[in-house]
């Protein structure tokens, strides 16, 4: 005997068992919705499913929705949450989902450190010395508008730098 498929009533039940609380089900919504698989297309529903299945630390869930707060699908555009999302699914034992978090947390990080918002002195002149040393001439160029206001900050950073390479190249011909 054979069973036919039928999208639409396995959607129905997935519907079911994720409103009943089922973690797994409410994960296979996200990608219910986003395939449009028995279902109409929504990715307004898939992020609400993510929300869910993420608040029970379902590392496919965090991944999805990492991505929508990378993006700005469905929520306010947010590249430190999903770097967050990212560093939770690492956490998870189900390591099947970590090569993508860690693929994902690397754009994430680089997103991140050409946006740098900097809250103090010491910190803003520790991301100056950081763009310089990787090369980030956006970072750099914005980071220089407010050069006078740091730039003490940013001297005692390099002088701190410069002693750390110096005690290295000793450590290193001796």
């Amino acid at each position: 005997f054979s069973i036919e498929r039928d999208d639409k009533k396995a959607f129905l039940w997935y519907k079911s068992a994720a409103e009943g609380g089922d973690v797994a089900a409410q994960s296979k919504m996200i990608y219910l919705y986003t395939t449009g698989r028995g279902c109409e297309k929504s990715y307004e529903h898939a992020v609400k499913w993510a929300q869910k299945a993420a608040e029970k630390s379902d590392p496919y869930a965090m991944l999805c929705l990492g991505y929508c707060y990378e993006i700005g699908r469905c929520v306010e555009k947010d590249v430190k949450k999903a770097a967050e999302l990212y560093e939770a699914v690492l956490k998870t034992p189900e390591s099947k989902w970590h090569s993508q978090a860690r693929e994902s947390l690397a754009r994430v990080q680089k997103l991140i450190g050409t946006n740098t918002k900097a809250e103090s002195h010491d910190d803003i002149a520790k991301a100056f010395v950081k763009a310089f040393i990787d090369g980030n001439v956006e970072s750099l160029s914005r980071l220089m508008f407010d050069w006078e206001l740091h730039k003490e900050s940013v001297k005692r950073e390099l002088q701190i730098l410069g002693d750390k390479y110096k005690s290295k190249k000793i450590g290193k011909s001796k």
